[in-house]
């Protein structure tokens, strides 16, 4: 975000956001994929605002982009995982399913019922393969920055390994 924000100009008078495009194609870093995998919500709320910031200032971005008749090129892309939530239709909120009320909620406001961003959040643990083989395609090289518990580490590091990604791992606490 800080080398994205060094790309803007904003107007003193009517505080109109500018980009350096060419700036910004430039960057050696083109793109972030933020993976978040926590057990429930709770653990998670004292980083949405944070997030939320960086999801609305994207969303202008991309809006901006259009109106100059520009391709637009998402710069992050956040996915969430709460594993103590499982999606099935057993459990109810009053009378209606869970997964019912949640897509309900979630068509008429427009963000996540658990988060409150555009971003929906996967109930349950990734799919390291199906998100693996989407990087692969969409970026020449990547690389993997992890925190984590151990046990996690080794199975993306696996992964990292069978699609040529480079892994970086941050010790854990």
């Amino acid at each position: 975000m800080h080398y994205f924000r060094k790309q803007q100009t904003i107007c003193e008078h009517c505080r109109h956001v500018n980009y350096n495009h060419d700036a910004i194609q430039q960057r050696k870093l083109q793109k972030v994929d933020f993976i978040w995998v926590n057990r429930d919500v709770e653990n998670f709320s004292w980083f949405f605002q944070l997030l939320n910031d960086f999801e609305n200032e994207q969303l202008t971005y991309l809006e901006t982009l259009r109106a100059n008749n520009v391709t637009p090129k998402r710069y992050i892309d956040f996915h969430f995982y709460f594993t103590s939530l499982k999606s099935n239709n057993q459990r109810m909120i009053g009378c209606a399913p869970f997964d019912f009320a949640v897509k309900v909620y979630e068509h008429v406001s427009s963000c996540d019922v658990l988060t409150k961003m555009k971003t929906k959040t996967i109930l349950g643990r990734p799919q390291w393969s199906l998100l693996f083989a989407e990087f692969k395609a969409e970026h020449k090289k990547t690389s993997v920055f992890f925190t984590g518990k151990p046990v996690m580490g080794d199975e993306i590091k696996r992964w990292c390994d069978q699609y040529q990604f480079l892994y970086y791992h941050e010790p854990y606490f």
